[in-house]
């Protein structure tokens, strides 16, 4: 495939001989940004994206042509989840995008972005994702433009990636383009602090939460809540979160989980981590109270979908098991699409039937994010003290309170 721009950019697939000249490219395109990382973190970064032939492997080398001389380059992913950074599968992906210093200013970047958007739209692809940095600002200004927006669920810390003890930490954001032709994009809406203490309550499914640790970006966006489970209670239904991490551990009381299409059984103690993209489910099926505490990491979107799913109950807007009615689920399901995905009814019905429904639901003014469910002050409730040798088997609480907020 070989596209033109107006500007006179090719952009065409790499062969084997233009190897050396991407490599060329992305070594002169990120020197720049030599001082704007740790010496450590920037070597075992550049090493990696002058790994072509490795890329090449799962993606596509795509170059840009000006008069015959190769001066950009990225690789194109048609299915992200191959570039191994936690993107959702079905989704189209791009990196090492690098266009050498001399032919910036003739549109080469865009010329290349813009091959990778036809070919995702080709490919079917419900979005195309990409990494990249904050300090990258040319880079940035290019996607804004194009219309990427930040997708913060799959942010992650580079350091941790190269495994590089004793080296604070770098960011690494991401971006995500939306390719449904039903797609609508909500309007940006200022998002409520969440407390400590504050109280999540959802009378139809029988689950309340209180938030032990907030999300913050110091944390890797980790969220710890004490769930509490009525008897009979349970989650709205079987589902996957496709990049976030679930752990389970039960503080008193007996917690039921399908994991992986296998059923387990938790008692006090007992953690049990659920892997991004596995399907899982989990219930009460004793006769008292379960108290169990729920860590998400990144939780900042889960929480925003929790506060959406469990005000709406409290209205009489869900189904007898908790599930968003039709219209509102359909707006849910595009907005949340990174967040959860319900494993019934199967992906292919719901992207057909939410594809239909998700126009229909913005004209009758249902929304994902309800500007009221924003606004409103959650209640904010005392911690209830946690036994140590739980608190010491929780990663995520190290350095956390663990006793009462009275």
């Amino acid at each position: 495939m070989t596209t033109t721009s107006v500007t006179g950019v090719e952009v065409r697939d790499a062969a084997r001989s233009d190897l050396p000249g991407v490599r060329r490219v992305l070594l002169a395109a990120y020197q720049q940004y030599a001082t704007a990382m740790p010496p450590a973190v920037f070597g075992r970064y550049l090493a990696e994206l002058l790994d072509v032939e490795a890329r090449a492997e799962v993606g596509r080398i795509l170059v840009a042509e000006v008069g015959g001389r190769v001066v950009g380059t990225v690789t194109y992913y048609p299915d992200a989840a191959a570039e191994g950074l936690g993107w959702p599968a079905g989704w189209a992906g791009l990196r090492a995008l690098g266009v050498e210093p001399g032919a910036r200013g003739r549109g080469v970047g865009r010329a290349l972005m813009e091959a990778c958007r036809r070919r995702a739209e080709a490919g079917g692809a419900e979005v195309l994702c990409l990494h990249t940095d904050q300090f990258m600002t040319a880079a940035v200004a290019i996607y804004t433009a194009m219309g990427f927006r930040r997708a913060p669920a799959f942010d992650f810390d580079a350091t941790k990636r190269f495994a590089l003890g004793g080296v604070g930490p770098v960011p690494v954001l991401g971006y995500r383009l939306d390719l449904s032709r039903q797609h609508y994009e909500e309007p940006a809406m200022d998002t409520p602090t969440i407390r400590v203490g504050a109280l999540y309550e959802n009378p139809v499914t029988g689950e309340r939460a209180v938030v032990r640790v907030p999300p913050q970006e110091a944390n890797g966006q980790l969220l710890v809540v004490d769930l509490y489970l009525r008897p009979g209670g349970r989650v709205a239904g079987e589902h996957i979160h496709p990049a976030a991490t679930e752990s389970f551990t039960p503080v008193t009381g007996q917690l039921a989980l399908r994991h992986d299409g296998q059923t387990l059984h938790a008692g006090p103690g007992t953690r049990v981590e659920v892997a991004p993209g596995v399907a899982h489910d989990f219930w009460n099926a004793s006769g008292e109270e379960v108290r169990l505490l729920v860590e998400v990491r990144p939780g900042r979107r889960l929480e925003q979908l929790i506060r959406q799913l469990f005000l709406s109950a409290q209205e009489g807007r869900t189904d007898a098991r908790g599930r968003p009615r039709p219209l509102h689920a359909a707006v849910l399901a595009q907005e949340f699409a990174d967040t959860i995905r319900f494993t019934s009814p199967p992906r292919l019905v719901q992207r057909a039937l939410f594809g239909l429904l998700a126009p229909v639901a913005r004209a009758t003014g249902h929304r994902a994010l309800d500007p009221e469910y924003l606004r409103r002050e959650l209640p904010v409730v005392d911690l209830e003290p946690l036994p140590a040798e739980i608190a010491a088997t929780i990663p995520g609480l190290a350095g956390q309170p663990t006793r009462s907020t009275s």
